[in-house]
């Protein structure tokens, strides 16, 4: 659907991201739960909105498993786990009777209410300017590490001891062949692989 006639695929979508609810008891919404923010810089105050509207679309596979694995799923076994009795008898309504509650008549004056309530402003003193003059610390350098890509790793030179075995992996050489190189794995000789 997102991809259906842009952008109105998109625009449905989303309106349903934001429309949508999910019917386990304890789980949210996709703006409840991933809600978008606004972030602002004024010269002495930084200002943070939390908005009714949502940071993703739940057309996107990524955004609504993300939803499910993080809330959805743990709402539903807890619901399981906490409240079996109650659970039987949600699974034992016919499904045209629990979906109801769910349609975008009965839910609209929520939807609205939502759309004017669910905003959180955040302000805060801005970081002061560092002064003219004023140097930077230098960030911490690590110690140097030194590849040699002349010439191709021998096994004393990777650090293999005698007797152990190692993973081979193909490299590609500075000519463009494909030739055998070491990674630095190794292994008991019983489990070792071969290439």
């Amino acid at each position: 659907m997102t991809n259906a006639r842009r952008p109105l695929g998109q625009a449905f979508t989303y309106l349903l991201t934001l429309a949508g609810t999910p019917s386990i008891p304890g789980a949210h919404s996709y703006p409840e739960q991933y809600p978008l923010r606004v972030d602002a810089r004024l010269p002495r105050i930084a200002v943070s909105a939390r908005t009714p509207l949502a940071e993703g679309n739940i057309a996107a596979f990524t955004d609504r498993w993300k939803l499910i694995d993080t809330d959805t799923l743990p709402a539903y076994l807890a619901f399981l786990r906490d409240h079996p009795d109650q659970a039987r008898a949600v699974l034992a309504t016919p499904l045209s009777q629990r979906v109801t509650g769910y349609r975008l008549l009965a839910r609209a004056g929520q939807l609205a209410a939502a759309a004017f309530t669910h905003w959180d402003l955040e302000l805060r003193a801005a970081p002061q300017p560092r002064t003219p003059g004023a140097r930077p610390a230098k960030p911490l350098r690590a110690a140097a590490t030194a590849i040699d890509l002349t010439s191709a790793p021998t096994r004393e030179s990777a650090g293999f001891a005698p007797g152990t075995g190692s993973v081979v992996s193909m490299c590609v050489s500075a000519t463009s062949s494909w030739r055998p190189c070491f990674r630095g794995t190794a292994m008991p000789r019983e489990r070792g692989q071969r290439a």
